[in-house]
């Protein structure tokens, strides 16, 4: 299932009937643009619980201008401090 579906569903729960003209919108941006394009823009919102079609269409826009942030994984050790990080972190519990 597609981030559209979800965000289909998740504008139902949270807006009932109200969400219906979200969903038009939605459905106008799907013959506009590809199935790939709108599942990003969908999964995008999603990500910052603004479920409103102005956000979907904006990230549609753009979506070829921006990149989404890597996650970086946490560092035991810290080449320039030489110690362990969780010496820091326990330091700073005290």
């Amino acid at each position: 299932m597609g981030s559209a579906h979800r965000v289909r569903r998740c504008v139902l729960q949270a807006r009932g009937v109200e969400g219906i003209r979200v969903l038009q919108g939605l459905k106008a941006l799907a013959s506009k643009h590809d199935a790939t394009a709108l599942n990003a823009a969908c999964e995008t919102a999603m990500s910052y619980g603004a479920l409103r079609l102005r956000t979907i269409r904006k990230l549609l826009e753009t979506s070829g201008k921006v990149k989404l942030q890597t996650q970086f994984d946490f560092l035991e050790e810290h080449p320039v401090l030489k110690r362990p990080m969780t010496l820091f972190f326990a330091q700073s519990r005290k």
